[in-house]
C-alpha cells in the first residue's frame, strides 16, 4: 500500500523494480518501509511474477522480511571501523580516507587545505597523577573542545593515544595559522578532573596541501 512507503527510496528506484519484474524475472532487494504507526524500519523484499501457461503475468508474490536489528547490527560494526571507541571521533583509518577526498577536491577546485597533527606533552603524568579513568575523561573533554572549534567542513580524529589530527578544508596560511593558535591556546585552559585542576600543553606540526607535498 502506498502509505506504508517511506519515501526513502526515490521513482528510479521503484523504476527499476517493475521493469525487473514486468520482464518476468524476480527482484529481491533491500527497502526501506514505514509501519502503521510511522515507524520506519529496514525489509529484506523479493517479489516473484506469476506467469499463466500462455506466458502473461498475472500477479506478484511479495515476501518481505524485517531486518532492522541486521542492518543496526551491520551500522554499529561500521561505526566501529572508522571511530576511535573512547572519543567516538574518526580514527586513522577514516582520517586517511577524508584527506584522500579532500585532496581530490581541493586539486579540481582549485583550493588549499591543511593537515595538523596534535600530540598531548606529558599525557603520561596525567594518568600518573590522576588515573587511567581520568586520563580517558581528559581525552574526551579535548576531542569535545577541538570539535566546537572546526566547522562541519573540516575533520578532527583520534589517531591514537594522545596523538589527534585535523583536516582543515578550503584554508589559506593565515587561517591555519588563525586555528592553530587557537588551538593551542585552547588546550592551555584547565581541565577539572574529578574535582582537581588539571593543566596540558600540546606540540603541533603543520602541512599545507599541494604547497608541501600531496599525499
Amino acid at each position: 500500500p502506498r502509505f506504508l512507503k517511506s519515501g526513502i527510496q526515490d521513482k528510479n528506484f521503484y523504476k527499476k523494480m517493475w521493469d525487473t519484474i514486468l520482464s518476468g524475472k524476480s527482484w529481491r532487494g533491500r527497502i526501506t518501509n514505514k509501519r502503521k504507526d510511522g515507524e520506519l524500519y529496514d525489509a529484506e523484499l523479493v517479489i516473484t511474477p506469476v506467469i499463466s501457461d500462455i506466458g502473461k503475468i498475472v500477479q506478484f508474490v511479495a515476501i518481505t522480511q524485517d531486518i532492522s536489528v541486521q542492518v543496526k547490527a551491520e551500522k554499529q560494526l561500521e561505526h566501529l571501523a572508522l571511530h576511535d571507541p573512547l572519543t567516538d571521533l574518526p580514527n586513522r583509518v577514516l582520517f586517511y580516507e577524508r584527506f584522500e577526498q579532500l585532496s581530490a577536491l581541493s586539486i579540481r577546485l582549485d583550493q588549499m587545505c591543511a593537515v595538523m597533527f596534535i600530540d598531548l606533552d606529558n599525557f603520561k603524568q596525567v594518568n600518573d597523577l590522576f588515573g587511567h579513568e581520568q586520563g580517558d575523561v581528559l581525552l574526551r573533554n579535548i576531542a569535545g573542545r577541538l570539535l566546537r572549534m572546526m566547522r562541519s567542513s573540516d575533520t578532527v580524529a583520534r589517531l591514537g593515544g594522545d596523538e589527534f589530527g585535523i583536516i582543515l578544508a578550503n584554508t589559506t596560511r593565515e587561517g591555519v595559522r588563525i586555528v592553530a593558535t587557537k588551538i593551542l591556546e585552547t588546550l592551555k585552559q584547565e581541565f577539572i578532573l574529578n574535582g582537581k585542576t588539571a593543566n596540558i600543553s600540546a606540540s603541533m606540526g603543520i602541512s599545507i596541501f599541494p604547497n608541501n607535498g600531496t599525499d
